[in-house]
């Protein structure tokens, strides 16, 4: 394990290096690996913690659907149950080729309508939930068809199989002890098994077709062309599959497949769910909005929410990506904001030309304006690199700037603050944000630096990052902002 992460350490200053506006610097025995410029790693921790942070809410949430709902049990207490009556007497120890636990799944009626449920567990409910966050959908998410034929339901419950396998060695190996149990545990934990068998127990709780498919999307084969596990976790050897249960049950499968397999392609044009709750927002705020405005002018030029109100007109472009899960995907977020930067850097001194803004209005149907300000920035599905600037461009997350234009609250312990300056929403309000007055200059305010240490041999790598300061954003909010607190239960 200590390997693992000097190697896992490694790759991250490699990848930021390669790919990020990063630099190494080395200071004695120390080997710093620091962002050009400094917002720009720590925006990147602030949406990590952010992001942290909304998974502990959904969390609550879950436990909350738990106690209400009759269907929110827990699919690792079922299989625990399955364990003591029937499973547990269906593992054993095989000598050969090596020691090891050896599960014989067997195909009992409870365990199959276990592995059948035709509802979400707890632990389905809170990936769901993450993909309401990712995809700013209020549809049936379980439902979803995530390829023809094969739906979000069937991924997730061909990932019971692998929970199950996971879980049921486990609990098994709590039964040894001596010498060999460690080595027991390594031979243990991955899973060679016929890839016909791993259809054949899927093919009972789906259509085979759909089972095939859901394998073949997980199968890191020859023909494959980039290794990742996190995307392929399954590793075809001949007519057998190897695999660790433990890594394919935590992850989340369903957004694995989608872009490991290049099936998350975006939304047609004008049917962007983030785009359209941007604009419900800006016009249930009073601004006249358009969206997926083609411009009259340039080529091949477009603005994907163009707002107006009191004189100043907002251009917001917006870059719907998944939340990135790594360093490696980190770079697909960038290259999204770098592209914003470069259409934000043609568009708005185009809108600062009256001409073309007088062609601009006429194109679609809309009265004169008296323009004194023109303002643009990349508005992000992700809560990384929010606060951050690409070129001279500020970079938000949109569910925020959603909640700063409609509500103008933001939690604090056991009540609200509200950041508008008065009891209604003003522009002033969204300029004061987008200037970093408001809630993202309060947000970068409380992150404090820290130099995380990893020794290599007789070297030091140090990643100069930040680190949140709840006390001192407490502070901040009850110093600046009014508060009211939550009724009394």
């Amino acid at each position: 394990m200590k390997i693992a992460c000097l190697i896992n350490n490694f790759k991250r200053a490699e990848t930021l290096i390669d790919g990020l506006p990063y630099n190494a610097d080395l200071s004695d025995n120390s080997i710093i690996i620091y962002s050009k410029d400094p917002l720009i790693e720590k925006s990147i921790r602030l949406g990590y913690i952010q992001q942290s942070i909304q998974a502990e809410i959904r969390i609550k949430k879950a436990l909350e659907f738990q106690k209400k709902s009759q269907n929110g049990s827990a699919f690792s207490d079922a299989v625990e149950i399955l364990f003591d009556r029937i499973l547990k007497n269906c593992v054993v120890v095989d000598e050969h080729p090596v020691k090891r636990l050896r599960f014989a799944v067997p195909l009992d009626t409870n365990l199959m309508v276990a592995l059948n449920q035709p509802y979400p567990y707890l632990e389905e409910f809170l990936l769901i939930l993450q993909m309401d966050v990712d995809e700013f959908s209020e549809g049936n998410l379980w439902e979803a068809e995530i390829k023809e034929e094969v739906k979000a339901s069937d991924i997730l419950k061909s990932q019971r199989f692998f929970s199950l396998l996971n879980q049921v060695y486990a609990s098994a190996l709590k039964g040894y002890d001596g010498e060999d149990i460690e080595r027991l545990k390594i031979e243990s934990v991955v899973t060679f098994m016929p890839r016909e068998a791993f259809i054949k127990i899927l093919k009972l709780i789906m259509k085979e077709q759909v089972a095939e498919q859901i394998i073949d999307m997980l199968t890191l084969s020859n023909e494959v062309e980039h290794v990742d596990l996190q995307y392929r976790p399954l590793i075809q050897a001949g007519d057998h599959i190897v695999c660790s249960p433990s890594i394919v049950a935590h992850s989340n499968l369903v957004r694995n497949i989608s872009v490991g397999n290049g099936l998350y392609t975006g939304w047609p044009r004008g049917e962007d769910p983030m785009i359209l709750k941007l604009r419900d927002a800006l016009v249930a705020a009073g601004f006249r909005v358009e969206i997926e405005v083609d411009l009259p002018f340039g080529r091949d030029l477009d603005v994907d929410v163009l707002a107006i109100k009191d004189g100043i007109l907002f251009i917001f472009e917006c870059k719907h990506a998944y939340h990135p899960c790594n360093v490696h995907e980190l770079r697909n977020n960038y290259y999204h904001l770098k592209k914003g930067e470069t259409q934000l850097d043609i568009r708005i001194p185009s809108l600062n030309q009256p001409e073309l803004r007088k062609k601009l209005f006429d194109s679609l149907n809309w009265p004169e304006h008296e323009i004194s300000l023109v303002r643009g920035a990349i508005v992000t599905s992700t809560r990384v690199f929010h606060g951050s600037y690409s070129g001279n461009w500020l970079v938000i997350q949109a569910k925020e700037l959603i909640n700063v234009i409609t509500t103008g609250q933001i939690r604090g312990p056991n009540g609200t603050y509200r950041i508008w300056k008065g009891e209604d929403f003003h522009v002033s309000d969204l300029l004061a944000y987008l200037d970093g007055e408001t809630l993202i200059g309060d947000q970068l305010a409380m992150m404090i630096p820290l130099n995380e240490s990893h020794p290599m041999g007789s070297r030091e790598l140090v990643f100069d990052t930040w680190q949140m300061d709840p006390l001192k954003h407490v502070e901040i909010l009850s110093r600046k902002y009014p508060y009211t607190p939550d009724p009394a239960d």
